[in-house]
């Protein structure tokens, strides 16, 4: 025989990221909006065994930098990647929209949003006039 020969290292599997830091506050952004956090390792592992985080969720702890995907912080739940089933087109729903819902450079299907800026000015006048409305009362209960 040769040189001495070292004995192969079998590769090692990358350390689940609750496990280096069990106490690390955790947040999650499913691709559906909103968040999730703060929550503990524990709690975080529910999350992800219930399916609220998903591949393409964003995932966050305390001690990163950035946030990643949970499929890049959590090898074994990127394998369980589906590819999503497509969203079905009909004539009528296609005519119904003014506006695509589609956005190329993001790839996501996103609801149109409502024109809140009358619903608030709306609200604000009609809380205006409801106090004018008070206050009128308040100086007649006085003076009566």
């Amino acid at each position: 025989m040769g040189p001495a020969m070292t004995p192969l290292m079998a590769p090692t599997a990358p350390l689940d990221p609750i496990d280096e830091t069990p106490q690390a506050i955790w947040y999650v952004r499913p691709p559906s909006g909103g968040q999730y956090g703060p929550a503990r390792g524990d709690i975080m592992r529910k999350w992800m065994g219930e399916g609220r985080v998903s591949p393409d969720s964003l995932v966050w702890r305390e001690g990163w930098n950035d946030w990643r995907t949970a499929a890049e912080a959590f090898p074994s739940l990127g394998a369980m990647v589906t590819p999503p089933m497509p969203v079905p087109v009909t004539p009528a729903s296609y005519a119904a929209s003014a506006t695509p819902a589609y956005s190329a450079s993001s790839g996501l299907i996103r609801p149109k949003r409502r024109n809140s800026t009358t619903m608030a000015v709306t609200i604000v006048v009609v809380l205006g006039l409801l106090c004018l409305a008070l206050f009128v009362t308040l100086i007649v209960v006085l003076r009566g």
